[in-house]
């Protein structure tokens, strides 16, 4: 008898959140990407772009961008969390123009603006 657990998007969202844990973007990248292409039932969804945004550094803004990207191509909306996850490694242009973008969604909250805020007092 077969007893083998199928993933699903949740233990895959599990998965890629204690990537962030344990600092390692460069797998929760390759899980996103990995679960993008595999012809399942998992598919990413917001809470799978969140957290893989979470799991970045400063860094690596691009792959923030990239991210957001994958997510307008796979019809996935952003949510706040998503877009905090990316305005906290933004620097202080990308952080207006990602809070603008945000402002036309009707999104944002104290966190948006307080990163924003913070990207502006470093520069």
């Amino acid at each position: 008898e077969d007893r083998r657990i199928t993933p699903n998007i949740i233990s895959h969202n599990s998965v890629i959140s204690a990537c962030e844990k344990a600092a390692e973007s460069e797998v929760a990248l390759a899980l996103l990407l990995q679960l993008r292409s595999l012809r399942s039932n998992a598919r990413p969804d917001v809470v799978t772009f969140s957290a893989a945004l979470a799991a970045l550094s400063a860094a690596r803004w691009r792959w923030a961008l990239e991210l957001l990207l994958l997510m307008a191509t796979d019809q996935i909306s952003p949510n706040d969390l998503t877009f905090n996850s990316a305005l906290s490694m933004a620097d202080w242009r990308r952080s207006l123009q990602l809070l603008r973008q945000m402002s036309q969604q009707k999104m944002g909250d104290m966190i948006s603006w307080n990163s924003c805020v913070n990207a502006c007092e470093v520069s």
